[in-house]
C-alpha cells in the first residue's frame, strides 16, 4: 500500500511501526535505506518527515534536525509540523510554545482534518480559537461529504463544538446536532452499526426525548444485533436488573451476582461473538465459581493460544491471562509454564519496540526499574514453577530476577517477591524466607475482600513456604506483622501527594458561570474529575451530590466537578437526568493538558491557599463512609492554612 500510495502519511505510520516492531534485523537495513533516501533529497519534505519518523523515539535529536530541514523547504508543511508538534508536547524535549506554534502551522495547512494524533495534540496545546477554527473546517468538510465512513467524524464535530462555545450557545448546538441527525438519517436509508452508534450518541447530545432514544436503540438491536453497540445496551439493560451487592465483604450476595452474570454471558458470547472478551470473562468467572471443569478450560485456552500463533499474532497476554486464571483457580500449575518462554520472547520485543528516549530522566528510570512487559512474565513465571514444584529456570530469568534493587518504593515488593519465588525454587530456604518476608513488609497495606473474595497469592505463597519450614502460625503471624515505616506512612490508603501544580485556570460551568482558581482563595477545595461514560464516576457522583448538598451554603468549603467529557454534549442531559445540582465545569482541555494519560474518576484537594494537596485515584462503591471522609480531608486543608 506504501508503494502504491507512497505520499500516504498515515500509511507511512503505520508501516514504520510494524516493521519496528515485528523484526529488528529488517528494521535496522529499512532505516538505513530511509535516512539514504533523505539525504539525497534535501528539500522533500515527505522524505525529511519520513525518515524523521524512523528516527523518532530512538534518536529524537536526528529526528528533529530532519524535521526542521523539511519546514525549511517548505514552509508551512503540517505534517511534519504535526510531527514537531508531538515531539514538543511532554517528555523531555517538552516545550508548550513550540507544541502550540507547530499545531497552528498544522491547523493553518490541514484545515478541519483531526486524525487521532492531531485530536490528541490539540486538546493540550491549541487555543480555543485555533480549536474552534478547526471545528468550522470539520463542520464544512462533513456537509460536503456522503461518505459513510465520514459519519463518525460528527461525534468529534460534536465535541470540538460543545467544547469551544459558551453553555449559552448550547441549547442552540444542540438544534444543530438534531438537523446533523436528521441529514444522516436522509443521507444513509439502511445505516450500518457504526453509523447507529452516531446517530444515538446524537439523539442524547441533542436533547431528543427517551421515546426518540429508545427508537434507535431498538434499531440498534433490530439491524445490528451482534455489535458492541447492542451489546452495550443489553449490558445497562442487565445492569439495571442486577445491582451489585453494597459490600464487598458479603461473599454470599456477590455469589448469587457472580452466577447471575455467569448466566447472561453464556448468552452474550454466543449473541455477540464478535465481541471477544465476552468468552474471556465467562471463562474466568466460570472457573471461579466452579462452574466449568478444568479439563473443560484448559482446552479452551489452548486453542485460542494455537489460534494467535497460527495467525502470527502476538500470544503474550493470552498466556499470561490463561497461566494467571490455572494459578488462582490452584489448577495445573506445570500446563502453565509451557508457553513460558515464548511469552518472554515476546516481551524482550514489545520491551525494545517501546524504548523511548524522549522520556524525561524520572520517566525512563521508572519504566527501567518496573522492567516492562519482562515483569509481567517474570511475576507467572516464578509463581507456576514455583507451584509445579521446579527446580530450576532459564538462567536469563534468574539473571532478570537478581537485578539491583529499584529505588521506587512501590517497587520494592515486587522485586523482593521475585527473589523470594526464585530463592525457594532453587532451594534457598533462608534467602526465600527472608525475600518474602521483605515482600510482605513493603507492600503497605494487605488487599482487601473484593466483590467477596480475597485473593493474595504473596501472603498465601509465603505463609505456605514459612510453614513448611517448620514455623508456626503464630510465628508466622509475628514474622509477616506490619512495621511501622515510611512505606507504610506513603501508601496509607489512596490518598497521595501531587507531583503538579495545579495551574491557575478559567473555566465556565453548565449554567455559564465563570469560575477563576484565584477566587477560590480562603477555601478548601474539593474537584472531582470525571466522564459520563465512566462507570465508577457514574457510582461515584450520588455520593458527591450528598457532600455538595452539606456543603453548598459554607464560605469556607466548595466542591466543583471538573468534566473531561470529549462529547461535551452529553454532559447537560446526563446530569439532568441523574438529578445532579451540583455546578459541573468542562475542564477537557485543562486536565488533558495536566497528563499524558488519565485515569478516572480523580479527587484533588486543594487547600485555602489554592495548593493542589491531596489526590485520590479511582472509586470503590462498597465504601460506606466517603461523604464523611471528604469532609475530614477538607476541613484538614482548610485548618492546614490557618
Amino acid at each position: 500500500m506504501v508503494a502504491r500510495h507512497p505520499r500516504v502519511y498515515e500509511l507511512r505510520d503505520a508501516y514504520l511501526r510494524q516493521l519496528r516492531f515485528s523484526d529488528r534485523d529488517l528494521w535496522v537495513a529499512r532505516r538505513a535505506e530511509i535516512l539514504r533516501e533523505a539525504e539525497a533529497r534535501p528539500r522533500d519534505p515527505l522524505a525529511l518527515t519520513v525518515a524523521a519518523m524512523a528516527l523518532h523515539r530512538e534518536d529524537t535529536p536526528q529526528a528533529i534536525q530532519f524535521l526542521e530541514r523539511a519546514q525549511a523547504a517548505e514552509p508551512g508543511d503540517p505534517i511534519s509540523a504535526l510531527l514537531l508538534a508531538q515531539i514538543y508536547q511532554s517528555g523531555r524535549f517538552a516545550d508548550k510554545e513550540k507544541t502550540r506554534s507547530f499545531f497552528e502551522v498544522y491547523a493553518e495547512g490541514c484545515p478541519g482534518f483531526l486524525e487521532w494524533q492531531a485530536d490528541r495534540i490539540m486538546s493540550r496545546a491549541a487555543s480555543q480559537e485555533t480549536q474552534a477554527r478547526m471545528a468550522r473546517a470539520l463542520r464544512q468538510n462533513l456537509e460536503r461529504s456522503a461518505e459513510p465512513e465520514d459519519v463518525a467524524l460528527y461525534e468529534t464535530l460534536w465535541g470540538l463544538e460543545f467544547r469551544t462555545r459558551p453553555p449559552a450557545e448550547h441549547d442552540a448546538l444542540r438544534q444543530q446536532v438534531a438537523a446533523d441527525l436528521a441529514r444522516i438519517e436522509k443521507l444513509f436509508l439502511s445505516p450500518d452499526a457504526r453509523i447507529l452508534e452516531v446517530l444515538h450518541s446524537g439523539a442524547k447530545q441533542a436533547g431528543l426525548p427517551k421515546e426518540a432514544i429508545a427508537k434507535i436503540e431498538e434499531r440498534i438491536r433490530r439491524a445490528a444485533p451482534r455489535s458492541y453497540a447492542a451489546y452495550k445496551l443489553a449490558w445497562e439493560d442487565w445492569r439495571q436488573q442486577h445491582k451489585e451487592p453494597d459490600s464487598h465483604e458479603d461473599a454470599e450476595a456477590w455469589g448469587q451476582w457472580k452466577r447471575a452474570y455467569f448466566a447472561a454471558l453464556s448468552e452474550w458470547k454466543d449473541q455477540y461473538p464478535e465481541q471477544r472478551f465476552l468468552e474471556d470473562d465467562w471463562l474466568s468467572l466460570g472457573a471461579e465459581l466452579n462452574l466449568l471443569p478444568e479439563k473443560q478450560v484448559v482446552a479452551l485456552l489452548a486453542r485460542r493460544i494455537a489460534e494467535k500463533e497460527r495467525r502470527h499474532h502476538i500470544v503474550l497476554w493470552s498466556c499470561l491471562s490463561a497461566a494467571s486464571l490455572m494459578l488462582d483457580n490452584g489448577w495445573n500449575a506445570a500446563w502453565t509454564l509451557s508457553s513460558m518462554e515464548r511469552a518472554w520472547r515476546e516481551a524482550v520485543r514489545l520491551d525494545e519496540f517501546e524504548k523511548d528516549d524522549t522520556l524525561s530522566e524520572q520517566d525512563l528510570r521508572k519504566r527501567l526499574e518496573a522492567g516492562g512487559y519482562r515483569s509481567q512474565v517474570a511475576s507467572v513465571w516464578l509463581r507456576a514453577a514455583q507451584a509445579a514444584g521446579e527446580r530450576k529456570v532459564p538462567r536469563y530469568l534468574r539473571e532478570w530476577v537478581e537485578r539491583p534493587a529499584p529505588s521506587s518504593p512501590d517497587l520494592l515488593s515486587p522485586h523482593y517477591t521475585f527473589r523470594a519465588r526464585l530463592a525457594a525454587i532453587e532451594g534457598r530456604r533462608a534467602e526465600a524466607l527472608a525475600f518474602f518476608q521483605q515482600a510482605l513488609l513493603t507492600r503497605g497495606k494487605r488487599p482487601e475482600m473484593y466483590h467477596g473474595r480475597k485473593t493474595d497469592p504473596v501472603y498465601d505463597d509465603a505463609k505456605a513456604y514459612f510453614l513448611s519450614s517448620g514455623g508456626s502460625e503464630e510465628a508466622f503471624a509475628l514474622w509477616s506483622a506490619p512495621r511501622k515505616s515510611k512505606v507504610e506512612e506513603r501508601t496509607g490508603g489512596r490518598w497521595e501527594t501531587p507531583e503538579k501544580e495545579l495551574p491557575a485556570f478559567e473555566l465556565s460551568d453548565m449554567n455559564g458561570r465563570t469560575w477563576r482558581l484565584k477566587d477560590l482563595a480562603g477555601r478548601a477545595v474539593l474537584i472531582n474529575v470525571w466522564a459520563t461514560w465512566c462507570g465508577p464516576c457514574r457510582a461515584e457522583l450520588p455520593l458527591l451530590q450528598k457532600l455538595y448538598e452539606q456543603t453548598k451554603n459554607r464560605t469556607d468549603v466548595q466542591v466543583i466537578p471538573f468534566n473531561i467529557d470529549d462529547a461535551a454534549g452529553l454532559v447537560a442531559p446526563y446530569l439532568k437526568e441523574n438529578g445532579c445540582t451540583f455546578p459541573v465545569l468542562l475542564a477537557h482541555d485543562l486536565v488533558h493538558g495536566l497528563f499524558d494519560v488519565i485515569g478516572i474518576p480523580q479527587n484533588w484537594i486543594l487547600d485555602a491557599g489554592g495548593k493542589w494537596v491531596a489526590t485520590q485515584l479511582g472509586f470503590d462503591a462498597a465504601e460506606k463512609d466517603w461523604v464523611n471522609e471528604m469532609l475530614r480531608k477538607l476541613e484538614a486543608a482548610r485548618q492546614s492554612r490557618q
